[in-house]
């Protein structure tokens, strides 16, 4: 991880860069002007997508099941996947809206996570 990414996780920005897939359907027709430019997002969206999952072996996920697996979509667009954090799972709602987050997996490796953003 270079020393840039963990200044903006330190000052909590998220970048994010669409490249080109290698599946024709893995971005949306009304993004492909936008492949390779780096975005500032500003780390809000919405779950578009998500799954409880309640078995899973590998660490560090086996320590904390059950976890909510899910595709957010930003406010600019892109879809990530990522985790779903501070929030029940019977709770989370198709449309909901969350904020990005950055969760130590292991030191110094960083994931983006999203939380609720309370109504």
């Amino acid at each position: 991880m270079t020393d840039a990414l963990l200044q903006k996780i330190d000052s909590g920005v998220l970048t994010i860069t669409l490249e080109r897939p290698e599946a024709a359907n893995a971005i949306r027709p009304d993004q492909l002007d936008r492949i390779d430019e780096a975005v500032e997002a500003n780390g809000t969206g919405s779950v578009y997508s998500f799954s409880t999952v309640y078995v899973d072996d590998l660490e560090p996920f086996a320590s904390r099941l059950p976890y909510i697996a899910a595709v957010v979509e930003l406010d600019e667009g892109p879809r990530v996947v990522t985790n779903i954090e501070g929030i029940d799972p019977a709770d989370v709602r198709i449309g909901m809206p969350v904020r990005a987050a950055f969760r130590e997996i292991v030191d110094p490796t960083y994931a983006v996570v999203f939380t609720p953003i309370e109504a």
